[in-house]
């Protein structure tokens, strides 16, 4: 297993589906936090497809102060999103996993944003979804959120 930075859990990789990458062995269970961002609304409909309570990040002056997962998506060409680049300042060492949002027609930028985090932070992407995702991406999500 890979030790992640002020890591609280374990990842190991399972399996590739659709070039997202899942993870298992994710002690992240109903005790983890969550938070995410959501412009167009995609990032939302997940958060409520997985049943879930998250600190919704809206100017990235929020705070959280236990390990969290962050669901969040991609801006511009690949961009981490203003809000979420404000609030990880603020809380980055607290994050353990990412999961993305994206569409794939901008190509190499798909959920960019993600690749970011991980490489910033040190912690692991979770999973990288198209728009709101399937209801198999949604299964594939909690499974690698051990929700």
């Amino acid at each position: 297993m890979k030790k992640i930075k002020n890591s609280y859990l374990q990842l190991t990789p399972i399996d590739i589906y659709y070039g997202q990458l899942v993870m298992s062995n994710f002690k992240g269970g109903s005790y983890m936090k969550y938070a995410f961002a959501s412009r167009t609304g995609n990032v939302e409909e997940i958060i409520n497809s997985l049943g879930i309570d998250a600190l919704r990040i809206n100017d990235g002056s929020e705070s959280i102060d236990e390990p969290f997962i962050l669901f969040t998506y991609t801006d511009g060409y690949g961009d981490v999103p203003a809000e979420v680049d404000s609030f990880l300042m603020a809380n980055g060492s607290l994050i353990q996993g990412v999961v993305c949002s994206g569409d794939t027609g901008y190509g190499e930028a798909y959920c960019q944003a993600a690749d970011k985090i991980s490489e910033d932070y040190g912690c692991e992407i979770l999973y990288k979804v198209e728009n709101a995702g399937t209801p198999e991406d949604i299964e594939n999500i909690k499974k690698s959120i051990g929700a």
